[in-house]
């Protein structure tokens, strides 16, 4: 039977408000707004935030667990459709090919990952890396002359997530670590 684990809603504000900035427009391109929508290699940044918000309101580390592998998959996805439209250029049969073989490999990769023995701490650390990769995301677009104001909430929103999911790896370990001293045996006593 899977113990309960501490949930933390307060991780799922920011995420939520990451996830809500895929409808808000970022920039303008010919004059008019454009979404993140719009780019589907972009949609591992919201869909992303969107699985940690899950994580975070989850009871069971398994099922948190569960959510960190899907975000691992569709990443590797992620960065081989961005991968591919640069390769493209070059050579759109070395791209599809590229593209399939990733096919291939991304639930390979989540599966192993499922297996592997990281914990609670593994799970918020993923998710300050997504959050610090969202962050430099929405800082490109907030510093582009054509910016429009979703891009400064998304910036805010990524940059807190990634302070809150640190803060709550932090406090993990710090809560082990006292576990772990508190099993430690004293040492004996020198007389001087």
């Amino acid at each position: 039977m899977e113990t309960s684990r501490k949930r933390r809603p307060l991780i799922g504000l920011p995420a939520s408000v990451l996830f809500v900035c895929f409808f808000l427009p970022t920039l303008r391109v010919c004059g008019s707004p454009s979404f993140p929508f719009e780019f589907p290699p972009v949609y591992i940044v919201h869909v992303g935030a969107l699985l940690f918000l899950a994580a975070a309101l989850v009871k069971t580390l398994r099922t948190a667990r569960i959510l960190t592998s899907v975000w691992l998959a569709l990443l590797v996805l992620s960065a081989t459709s961005i991968f591919a439209l640069l390769l493209a250029d070059a050579s759109a049969p070395l791209a599809l090919s590229f593209c399939g073989l990733m096919l291939i490999i991304a639930p390979f990769l989540a599966r192993t990952l499922y297996r592997s023995t990281f914990g609670e701490r593994g799970v918020w650390i993923a998710a300050t890396g997504h959050g610090i990769a969202s962050a430099c995301w929405y800082l490109l677009l907030a510093s582009d002359h054509d910016h429009m104001w979703g891009a400064y909430v998304g910036l805010a929103s990524a940059t807190l997530m990634a302070i809150m999911c640190a803060a709550a790896a932090g406090e993990i370990h710090a809560a082990r670590r006292a576990a772990r001293d508190d099993d430690a045996p004293v040492p004996p006593a020198r007389i001087v």
